[in-house]
């Protein structure tokens, strides 16, 4: 077990390394042709290809955002009340169910990051 927690510990710093040094830039050579890029041509601009996805997306992730944390909240506030009115035996069952909420509760705010960054992503890179 503790061999397991070394190796996930490792694997975590070199992703935060690696997002840390991780660096996309959509910049160009500014010597080659200045006037090559227009903003007001369709389609040339980036943001024309995916305005609709990216607008679509952020409601869709927005909303998913403000369910997952109101239910998470509400099943936190429950579980909290229940647990200071039980007796010593229904703390105990409720220590018990506290594990399945915060891996739920962690897998919503996860996931729900992970989708804003993809998003963000293919925004940014036109996808």
């Amino acid at each position: 077990m503790k061999k397991m927690k070394q190796i996930i510990a490792i694997i975590m710093i070199a992703l935060v390394i690696i997002n840390v040094f991780a660096v996309i830039s959509n910049a160009s050579d500014p010597f080659s042709d200045p006037d090559e890029y227009n903003p007001n041509t369709p389609g040339q601009a980036l943001g024309n290809k995916n305005d609709k996805f990216v607008k679509s997306g952020s409601v869709i992730i927005g909303a998913l955002r403000a369910i997952g944390s109101g239910v998470s909240v509400i099943t936190l506030m429950a579980l909290g009340i229940k647990y200071m009115l039980g007796s010593v035996e229904e703390r105990a069952d409720y220590k018990k169910s506290m594990i399945p909420y915060i891996i739920g509760a962690v897998m919503i705010f996860a996931i729900s990051t992970i989708l804003g960054v993809l998003l963000d992503a293919s925004a940014n890179l036109g996808i």
